[in-house]
This record gives structure tokens, sequence and C-alpha cells, in this order.
């Protein structure tokens, strides 16, 4: 058996009980019965040193694909960065790697849902959403796979909304253009709803170019994603 490598481990973390639980940590995944997604990457609640965690566990994939290891570790890289730039984000704990898998451990974000209730109509929070994302594009973070499955919202008690960012190992930084900004805002399936605030966070005219550009890269976006789902088949058979 490869030896386990402790890559990362938040200060909060640095415990001799959180160490010990971090060298089980594939036995602790593969007992989990909290599943949350399986696919290549399976991810999974547990209950962990201190409290609930989420565990993401990157498997080995294609020799094209970035490593599981580079994956985790920008995983925590980038949570953190998005944390120090006021970007929510659930707390990165550790990162967990043996030379066939790489494990990324980041706190549960209790009380969240994903941004599909606001895509469904389960949650009125398409101004909230669209400011944050504006927000966050200004603050010099873009996700690039800005699906309504990696962004998290809860109704906090004063009625305001909240939002935090996940699966965060596609998040890059630097200034965000209108070409780039509107292309990951068009990736959360109710992104019409969310433009007006989106532009107005932006500081952005509400017609002209930026509306225009978003028009075809929504239209962009809806073909990217006929063409995956017709091509999904084929794609599962070699593994990609």
């Amino acid at each position: 058996m490869p030896p386990v490598q402790l890559l990362r481990l938040a200060p909060a973390w640095d415990t001799a009980t959180a160490r010990t639980w971090c060298q089980g940590i594939a036995g602790h995944v593969a007992a989990a019965t909290e599943k949350l997604h399986e696919a290549r990457n399976a991810l999974v609640r547990l209950d962990g040193p201190g409290g609930a965690v989420v565990v993401k566990a990157f498997g080995r994939g294609h020799a094209w694909r970035s490593s599981p290891v580079a994956k985790a570790i920008a995983s925590y890289d980038n949570a953190q960065r998005l944390l120090d730039l006021g970007v929510p984000s659930p707390l990165p704990l550790a990162v967990v790697a043996d030379g066939r898998c790489a494990w990324y451990v980041c706190v549960w974000a209790d009380g969240f849902t994903t941004a599909w209730a606001i895509h469904d109509g389960e949650a009125d929070a398409a101004d909230a959403l669209g400011t944050f994302v504006g927000d966050m594009h200004e603050a010099g973070a873009l996700h690039r796979d800005n699906t309504p499955g990696n962004t998290l919202v809860r109704q906090a008690e004063d009625g305001t909304w909240e939002f935090t960012v996940v699966d965060v190992n596609r998040v890059s930084f630097g200034p965000v253009g209108m070409l780039a900004g509107l292309g990951s805002l068009v990736q959360l399936e109710c992104s019409e709803r969310l433009l007006p605030a989106y532009l107005l966070a932006r500081r952005w005219p509400r017609g002209g170019l930026p509306v225009q550009l978003f028009a075809l890269l929504k239209g962009w976006h809806r073909f990217r994603w006929w063409l995956k789902d017709g091509t999904r088949p084929w794609r599962r058979r070699l593994g990609l």
C-alpha cells in the first residue's frame, strides 16, 4: 500500500486526532453512508474530528487530465484564497494523498442547498445570486465550472440570502472581463433572471453590448449542452 501523505492541513485541524483521522481517510470514505455524488470523483459527508465534513475523492482519470493531487491541492488553495478575498466557501481543512487517489476535506455547509432551488423556482433569490456572482467577479475570482450545483444557497433568519461556492478546483484569479464574466454567468441555468443584478454589480450598462454578448453566450452554452448530452454514451464508454 502506498504511504498516506498529508499535503495540506488547516491550523484549526492540526491536532493528533485529526492527523490520525486523515491517515484512515480511504476507509472513512469507503464506509460512508451519506454519498452526495458518485462518478469519476466521489463526494461524501462524514463525521470528522470536531464536526461534519465533506470529502471529495479525486480518482486517477486519464493521463491528459490534471492529477488527483493537483486537483485536491487546487481545491484547498483556491478555497482559502476565495475566503481571503471575502468570497464565501466552506473552510478547507486538509488534503490527503496515497499515490492512487487524493482527498480534499472541507467543513460541511450546514443548511445550504444548491442553486437549482432558484432555477426550479423554490427560492426567490435570483437578484441576490446575480449580485453575488457580480461581486465575486469584481473581487477577481472566476468559477470556470459555475453550474447551479457549485453554488449553494440558504436563507438567513433575517430573510437575506447567503451563498457559498464549492467544487473550487477550477476557480481562476485575476481581472474578470466581460466575455469571461458573462460566460461564467450563463452556466447558471437561471441566468436570465440573474443578469440585471449582475450587470448592476459590475457597473455595466443594462443594455447594448453586455446584453447582446450575453444572448450569444447563452446560445453557445445551450448548443454545448446539447452536444454534450448527445455524446454522453460514447464519452462514458471511453471514460471521459
